[in-house]
């Protein structure tokens, strides 16, 4: 194994989970394009009953389900599927060892190696830089940013882009 560029080691409990899972609900593609047809539908319905004149028809049940109900449900349905990222038992102890080829996360005692060419992008919230690997994993790695024992975050950042990795804004 090459020698570690960067190393992080935190505690990660259900605070920090839903901290993780929230950042992730708000910078998701599907998040942006739920809220803004959720605007453009509320928008709409206003400027239609503007226009005819009928405002009690913006809260008929036909209109109340379309343009209101049905994005909140599929808003509900986004958080409900990402919180299955939440640890259920409490506490986890998560560390990372990253070198230039590779990234090793053990978390609850189980180890997973991700190649880093194997890494298609990063998201960057207020405290966590939240990497997701290709193909389908059972949970997503996040990484303290303020918990970097070799290396800091803002490096981690930069190494990242220097391998082409994207970020998701």
């Amino acid at each position: 194994m090459n020698e570690p560029l960067f190393k992080n080691s935190f505690i990660r409990d259900k605070n920090t989970a839903f901290e993780i899972v929230k950042g992730m609900l708000l910078l998701t593609f599907i998040m942006k394009v739920v809220y803004v047809v959720f605007a453009i539908s509320l928008m709409s319905t206003l400027l239609i009953a503007i226009i005819q004149n009928r405002i009690a028809s913006l809260f008929s049940v036909s209109n109340m389900t379309t343009y209101v109900l049905l994005p909140i449900l599929l808003i509900f349905m986004c958080v409900v599927l990402r919180t299955h990222n939440t640890p259920k038992g409490g506490q986890s102890e998560e560390s990372f060892v990253i070198t230039d080829d590779e990234m090793i996360w053990t978390s609850s005692n189980t180890m997973r190696t991700y190649a880093i060419k194997d890494i298609y992008m990063y998201y960057e919230t207020k405290y966590y830089i939240i990497v997701i690997p290709k193909g389908r994993t059972p949970m997503i790695p996040a990484i303290k940013k303020d918990s970097f024992t070799i290396g800091n975050a803002e490096d981690f950042i930069e190494f990242l882009k220097s391998k082409g990795i994207k970020v998701q804004k």
